[in-house]
């Protein structure tokens, strides 16, 4: 996990590098509605439900979703420098046990559109900012209960890819799937024995999205 985190942070680095040198070599043909100085607004999210069962008879599910918005404003050569804020939330349950997670990932995030035509585009981003991470357990012993809560903050990243569909020149549907990467550090209290764990968690994984963008010539102020 540390070395994908790594990965994350050095693509961030070389992606900014390459569009800070590309803005002034860069043009936009007049038919893309990727346009430079144009405001870009979106929210995109996903949902999951799974459940089934094991050999020993115990049954589980889990479900889960994320929701996402993102704002910017395109400079040259289709890029889009702008900022993320995203939520994901999951429960995990079983007949022993009950969990619930809740992630932030609040992140500036610099995407690049490859093509120019009118109809969309495959697009990659990538992502480097904060994180907060909460997660509640509940472990049935017998006829007693264990109550875990941990809290952290840190640090993660986010690279992905996916294609923009331009149903106008203002309105555009997303689908993509992206790479995370999360490291952080938490406390966690566990009830009724009283103590507080300092940990270090790392997590991540992949995440299958959808959303729709409206992009403006003028913000709305």
């Amino acid at each position: 996990m540390k070395k994908k985190t790594t990965f994350i942070f050095i693509a961030c680095l070389l992606f900014c590098t390459t569009y800070l040198s590309a803005q002034e070599a860069k043009t936009d043909s007049s038919q893309t509605p990727f346009r430079k100085g144009r405001w870009f607004t979106g929210l995109s999210g996903s949902i999951e439900s799974n459940s089934g069962s094991r050999s020993s008879g115990n049954n589980f599910f889990s479900n889960g979703y994320h929701i996402e918005f993102f704002n910017g404003k395109f400079s040259g050569g289709r890029f889009l420098p702008g900022f993320r804020l995203g939520l994901a939330r999951t429960s995990d349950n079983n007949e022993f046990t009950e969990n619930e997670s809740e992630t932030l990932f609040a992140a500036p995030t610099f995407v690049k559109y490859l093509s120019d035509n009118s109809q969309g585009s495959v697009f990659i981003s990538i992502a480097f900012g904060y994180v907060r991470f909460f997660q509640k357990s509940i472990i049935q012993n017998g006829t007693a209960s264990i109550k875990e809560v941990t809290r952290g903050n840190g640090y993660g990243g986010e690279i992905g890819i996916g294609y923009s569909y331009a149903i106008t020149d203002h309105l555009v549907f997303d689908l993509g799937v992206d790479i995370n990467s999360f490291r952080v550090v938490a406390n966690k209290s566990i009830d009724p024995s009283g103590l507080t764990i300092r940990e270090n968690i790392a997590f991540g994984g992949i995440l299958f999205s959808f959303g729709f963008n409206v992009i403006l010539d003028k913000y709305f102020f």
